[in-house]
C-alpha cells in the first residue's frame, strides 16, 4: 500500500476540503451501501467500525481487532517518526460517546497498537462529543456547523502541541474533518495539521 496525498485531481469529490488542507488516504473505499461484498478494504472498514455491542460476539470481534491491527501497521507506514520530539495523534470523534454502549473504543485500541510501532506518537483528544448521534453513513448530519454544536473542548493538558496528526477511517467529503479543524482553531490551535484517512469513498 501507498499513502497518496488529496490532491487537485481528486479534491472535488470532497466539497469541504480545500487545497490548504494536508491530507492523505491509504485505500479507496465503495460506497453506495456496497457492504462487504465490494472487497478487502470495505471488509476492513467495517470490520473497524464494529459497534461495541459486538465485543462478545465471535469471531465478528476478532475479525474487528485484525482489522484494527491492519490499520495500525498501515499508519506506521506514513507516521515514521525518528526525532526525539513526540508526534501528537488524535481521532474525529466516534458517533457515540464513551458511556455508550454503542462505544468500541476502536481508536484507543488503534493508537495503543500504533505506539508498539511508533512509540512516540502521543495520542490526545482535545475534542469530544457531548452526546452520542447517528453516524453519518446511517444518516447522520454531514453539516460542520451541526457537528461543531455537538463538540466540547477539553484542550491538550499539559503537551505541548504544534503538529497534530488527525486520523479518521473513511473520508466521505471532509464535513468532520472541518468541523475538527474548525473547531481546533476556534479554541486557538494554531499549529500544523494533518488529515490521514484509511480510505477515501469512491
Amino acid at each position: 500500500m501507498q499513502w497518496k496525498k488529496i490532491d487537485q485531481t481528486i479534491l472535488g469529490f470532497y466539497p469541504y476540503l480545500t487545497s490548504e488542507d494536508d491530507c492523505r488516504f491509504a485505500y479507496e473505499y465503495t460506497g453506495g451501501g456496497s457492504g462487504y461484498a465490494a472487497g478487502v478494504i470495505n471488509s476492513d472498514v467495517l470490520n473497524f467500525k464494529k459497534s461495541g455491542l459486538k465485543r462478545n460476539v465471535e469471531p465478528e470481534w476478532s475479525y474487528r481487532n485484525e482489522a484494527v491491527n491492519k490499520f495500525a501497521g498501515d499508519l506506521s507506514v506514513i507516521i515514521n517518526n525518528t526525532t526525539a520530539s513526540p508526534l501528537h495523534i488524535t481521532a474525529i470523534p466516534a458517533s457515540k460517546i464513551k458511556s455508550d454502549s454503542e462505544y468500541s473504543f476502536r481508536y484507543e485500541d488503534l493508537f495503543t497498537v500504533l505506539k508498539s510501532f511508533r512509540p512516540r506518537t502521543v495520542p490526545v483528544s482535545p475534542i469530544d462529543q457531548i452526546t452520542s448521534a447517528l453516524s453519518s453513513h446511517t444518516g447522520g448530519t454531514r453539516n460542520p456547523q451541526q457537528i461543531m454544536s455537538n463538540y466540547k473542548w477539553n484542550g491538550f493538558g499539559t503537551e505541548v502541541v504544534d503538529k497534530l496528526v488527525v486520523v479518521d477511517d473513511v473520508l466521505t467529503t471532509g464535513a468532520h474533518f472541518k468541523a475538527y479543524k474548525d473547531f481546533l482553531r476556534q479554541n486557538g490551535f494554531a499549529g500544523q495539521l494533518i488529515g490521514l484517512f484509511w480510505a477515501r469513498r469512491t
